[in-house]
């Protein structure tokens, strides 16, 4: 729960559809809750709902106080935990971290690629992989 909740004060102001019907994301959380507790009962219901505060009360203190407040951040991730996710191509910047493609991308045959240059993630929906790909026959014609 914690996490829908983190999610949805991410993405306010945006609908999202909820088993058959579109309801604002902001009251996602609230709507799964109203679903445990029909389907689990109250005692379900509740448990689930500890998340809300638990997520409200790590924005506060890691984002919104930090932030706009002046204060400082209360819960911080250990050194010896960044150092272990730390790849040598991330570059520390003054603004967050950056990743640079790795060498074997970057030296990759042209032809294949890891990614696109047309902006889509996505290497089979790039408009430049569309080149090569035979003459466009009709399926059963």
């Amino acid at each position: 729960m914690a996490f829908i909740y983190t999610y949805s004060q991410n993405n306010r102001g945006q609908k999202t559809h909820f088993m058959f019907i579109d309801i604002p994301v902001v009251a996602l959380p609230y709507a799964m809750l109203l679903i445990t507790m029909v389907v689990r009962g109250w005692q379900s219901a509740l448990t689930e709902a500890m998340g809300i505060p638990a997520a409200h009360l790590y924005n506060f203190l890691t984002y919104l106080y930090p932030v706009y407040g002046g204060g400082r951040n209360f819960i911080t991730v250990p050194n010896f935990v960044q150092k272990y996710f730390k790849r040598e191509e991330d570059r520390n910047r003054s603004y967050g971290w950056a990743n640079n493609p790795s060498r074997s991308s970057a030296n990759a045959p042209e032809g294949t690629s890891s990614g696109s240059s047309s902006g889509s993630s996505w290497g089979w929906a790039s408009s430049d992989n569309w080149k090569g790909r035979g003459a466009g026959r009709k399926l059963g014609g």
